[in-house]
């Protein structure tokens, strides 16, 4: 295991509502990890 690798998800077709459905599963992991 390391600590210091950051995995993001691929997002094609990058729109305002899928850029914003992403950043709030972001949020919510940090969010549970803290």
């Amino acid at each position: 295991n390391n600590s210091n690798i950051i995995v993001t998800p691929h997002i094609a077709g990058l729109t305002y509502d899928s850029e914003r459905k992403a950043l709030d599963i972001v949020l919510d992991s940090i969010g549970k990890i803290l």
